[in-house]
């Protein structure tokens, strides 16, 4: 072996006893004899914290409208993919869709229905609260017939409007040559 080596192997040594030597004596190890309290020699001491045990009050549920499955941008809502779930009233937020413990509307009397008539606006993961902002009215495949409907009448009109103004018209060749003064 080198010296290298050796000297690594001597400083290794000397750190591992000074980190022992430390940890014992930040670490208190009991005595069996020394009296009541005190653990066996193998064993960490504890020290005696009384348990204080503090009484839950009860609390009040109602149930609010979660995705029960994830939901992807532009699926429509159907009963299916929602369910009810147990929330307490003091996390209750405004513009949950929810209903109270006999099943009577908190916040909008219409919105579960609304709901079921709607489309998500974006993803909704499964298990997540739903609110009215997540959703929209607009059938995203009429959105798009409705979109590509305008946008073929614009192209549309764009090319009426370029073939009254070029004097070349269907069928004709348009012919250049240079002039010069």
């Amino acid at each position: 072996m080198s010296k290298k080596s050796i000297l690594s192997l001597i400083i290794a040594f000397v750190i591992a006893l000074v980190i022992t030597v430390v940890v014992r004596w930040i670490i208190p190890v009991g005595n069996a004899s020394a009296g009541k309290g005190h653990t066996d020699r193998n064993e960490l001491s504890m020290p005696e914290i009384p348990l204080i045990v503090k009484e839950a009050k009860e609390r009040n549920w109602d149930q609010i409208l979660i995705s029960s499955k994830d939901i992807k941008k532009e699926e429509r809502i159907v009963q299916a993919s929602l369910s009810w779930k147990k929330w307490p009233q003091e996390a209750m937020q405004s513009d949950f869709i929810a209903k109270d413990e006999r099943g009577r509307p908190i916040n909008d009397k219409a919105a579960y229905e609304n709901a079921l008539k709607m489309w998500a606006a974006g993803d909704i993961p499964a298990g997540v609260p739903v609110v009215l902002r997540m959703l929209t009215n607009e059938d995203p495949v009429k959105k798009r017939q409705e979109e590509t409907k305008k946008k073929t009448e614009e192209q549309r009109k764009k090319e009426a409007a370029s073939e009254k103004i070029s004097f070349i018209r269907k069928g004709m060749r348009a012919v250049t040559f240079s002039i010069d003064q």
